[in-house]
């Protein structure tokens, strides 16, 4: 699935699309709508990663890693926290939501889409074991999807904490067996 970005009128709204192969060839569906699109603007991505969280990647939990590449994003933005969520001139941005005032909306930001379905994708991931090329790459396009910048550090910290999480949940069932 990917974001499709429809202009109607003076204004951008962002939609999710599948993509289907069949035997008369590709064929795509709106799956959701995700809101009206608000562009950002460019990062100074310098600026952005004069702040290397690449340390703090490898020793935090992967979920809170996450959350701090888009804390330090929504800083980037302008955004300031107030309690669980960042603000910003009527925009609200907590870890499982975008809203503009009431709305769902979408923020357009370094070459992805921040919305609902990109956090939830981002939010809902773990290695489940399997191939690191695969997992790799899934990182990296729901990553890339969401619009947060990772430098190449801060990406493979954040890949080996989530790695490392997955060896210990299996060891640990494994020492659960020997329990009586």
């Amino acid at each position: 699935m990917f974001v499709r970005i429809k202009k109607i009128g003076k204004y951008r709204y962002g939609y999710l699309v599948e993509n289907k192969w069949t035997e008369e060839g590709a064929r795509q569906k709106n799956r959701a709508y995700l809101g009206r699109v608000f562009d950002f603007g460019r990062l100074d991505l310098n600026a952005l990663f004069d702040e290397d969280l690449s340390g703090e990647l490898t020793e935090k939990e992967f979920k809170k890693g996450l959350e701090l590449l888009l804390q330090r994003l929504l800083y980037h933005l302008g955004f300031d926290k107030k309690g669980s969520r960042f603000v910003k001139e009527g925009f609200k941005v907590s870890k499982k939501e975008v809203r503009k005032g009431k709305k769902k909306c979408v923020i357009e930001v370094h070459h992805g889409f921040l919305c609902d379905h990109t956090l939830a994708e981002l939010f809902s991931l773990a290695y489940k074991g399997g191939s690191l090329r695969e997992w790799g790459f899934r990182l990296a396009n729901t990553i890339s999807m969401s619009g947060i910048p990772i430098s190449k550090q801060e990406f493979v910290g954040l890949s080996a904490r989530a790695i490392s999480e997955h060896e210990i949940r299996v060891r640990n069932k494994e020492f659960e067996d020997f329990y009586y």
